[in-house]
């Protein structure tokens, strides 16, 4: 979608090439028949009129294409860990190993508002097994948490996420080279979210980089959000959209909403590596109103297909039958929305975007997540990662 300008103009350059190259064989006479009608080859000046047209669209298209910002790199590819305890099946260790993966993005446990007032780590990850790879440990913070913070309490926040992360991480031989906040902060949140990432950073050594999730609408009104206090963000393409409106086609990856959000991205003061999604989910709906997230299972395979008719050539589904599947119940009438990202409009979109960074240090390409039920229906002969 993002190179079709540029194909169409290369495409028409490429057949004014070839154009001249049979008038040149026609004025030499090797070939005798006329394979463009459009040329007269009798009346010289008007063939002179459109060389120097087909020049011109030629010398334009290379101007053009000289001008175009270059690629920024990838230099590192990754995967997010989002569960609750660390241990790979061979599926997700086939992963590791086929596309070398040297870091992996862990998180680490939650900062959520409990018992409505303590603010607490929450659901730390278990290591049942060590990993090889090098751990960034990643810490999500609900928005609320932010909201209920005390200023006279963020110091002592800071310290007891440090020290979670610490105890945590003791048990692994690799020491720790970076950690991760991700936090959907807002203009009412920001300020309290940034003193907090600044009290963090001063208690980290120096050799420990701290990096931040920036989401698509924090990149485009930077002057509500502001830019976080870090040493790089992490961009997070994905959940573009609001899950529970009806309306909207696909909330986890839609090329012609982000290509609205990233207009502003070079301009973006802070380094910024990339996240894109390759899990898939169904989101159900009742009477046009959200009912849930389902995740980490098919609800449409060829066993249950029978309780659902597809909505013309759309992503949704209505259940023809009341049924029950998963621990889920499903009511006829019930509308499922099907929605995942195209390993395809990924890399079309990476290559967009690559061109917009400003980064001058390596790129990392970060896919969410690395969990096996996302890809039990992946052609495996085909990478996932792009090659740029």
């Amino acid at each position: 979608m993002y190179r079709s300008r540029q194909f169409a103009v290369f495409r028409a350059s490429f057949e004014v090439l070839i154009t001249l190259i049979f008038i040149g064989f026609k004025s030499n006479g090797i070939i005798k028949a006329n394979p463009f009608p459009l040329f007269d080859y009798k009346d010289e000046s008007y063939n002179m009129r459109l060389i120097s047209i087909g020049i011109t669209i030629m010398v334009l298209t290379i101007l053009t294409q000289c001008g175009q910002r270059p690629f920024v790199p990838i230099d590192e590819r990754s995967f997010y860990y989002w569960k609750t305890t660390f241990s790979l099946d061979s599926i997700e260790n086939d992963l590791l190993r086929r596309y070398k993966i040297q870091k992996l993005y862990v998180r680490y446990f939650d900062v959520d508002v409990v018992r409505k007032s303590e603010i607490v780590p929450t659901a730390p990850i278990r290591f049942l097994e060590i990993p090889t790879q090098d751990i960034v440990p990643v810490v999500f913070i609900t928005n609320r948490t932010i909201s209920a913070l005390q200023t006279d309490s963020i110091p002592h926040l800071a310290e007891k996420i440090i020290s979670k992360i610490q105890q945590l991480h003791e048990s692994l031989p690799k020491p720790i080279q970076e950690i991760q906040m991700d936090c959907d902060w807002s203009r009412s949140t920001r300020e309290a979210y940034f003193s907090l990432l600044e009290h963090i950073k001063q208690r980290l050594p120096d050799s420990v980089v701290l990096s931040a999730t920036i989401r698509l609408h924090q990149v485009k009104f930077t002057e509500i959000t502001g830019i976080p206090p870090v040493d790089k963000g992490l961009l997070m393409v994905y959940n573009i959209a609001n899950v529970t409106d009806f309306d909207v086609e696909n909330s986890i990856f839609d090329p012609k909403i982000i290509e609205k959000y990233t207009e502003k991205l070079r301009h973006y003061p802070l380094h910024l590596d990339i996240a894109f999604p390759i899990f898939k989910q169904e989101v159900l709906f009742r009477n046009e109103k959200f009912v849930k997230t389902l995740r980490q299972a098919n609800y449409f395979d060829i066993n249950v297909v029978d309780q659902f008719s597809r909505l013309g050539f759309s992503n949704r589904y209505r259940c023809i039958r009341d049924t029950f599947f998963n621990n889920t119940p499903f009511l006829a009438g019930d509308i499922v929305r099907v929605e995942r990202s195209l390993v395809k409009e990924v890399h079309e979109v990476t290559a967009h975007m690559l061109q917009r960074l400003s980064n001058t240090n390596k790129t990392t390409f970060i896919y969410f997540d690395l969990n096996s039920s996302n890809f039990n229906n992946t052609d495996h002969e085909t990478p996932i990662f792009p090659s740029y």
